[in-house]
């Protein structure tokens, strides 16, 4: 029976690793993301805007797209140290 552990330098370990990271990234992204979606929101609610409103707010449309642009950017900041100091 064939050896099914992780070796690198094999082509499929690659393929493997990839996915991994990618899925580190977007883990990252949406975690982030979402706080600060959620940080928007209850700014919007604070200043006292109707929340039925917040969806159709111009305000909170622009802040949502800012957060995930933001969350975005902490992502792959993130995920370059994480990698970097994992040694790869």
């Amino acid at each position: 029976m064939a050896d099914a552990r992780f070796q690198p330098g094999r082509p499929e370990s690659r393929w493997v690793a990839l996915l991994v990271r990618a899925g580190v990234f977007l883990g990252l992204w949406f975690v982030l993301g979402n706080l600060f979606v959620q940080i928007g929101a209850l700014v919007v609610i604070a200043s006292g805007e109707p929340t039925g409103t917040m969806s159709t707010s111009a305000a909170f449309r622009t802040w949502n797209w800012a957060s995930w642009a933001l969350g975005a950017l902490l992502s792959a900041w993130s995920y370059r140290r994480l990698i970097r100091t994992a040694g790869d």
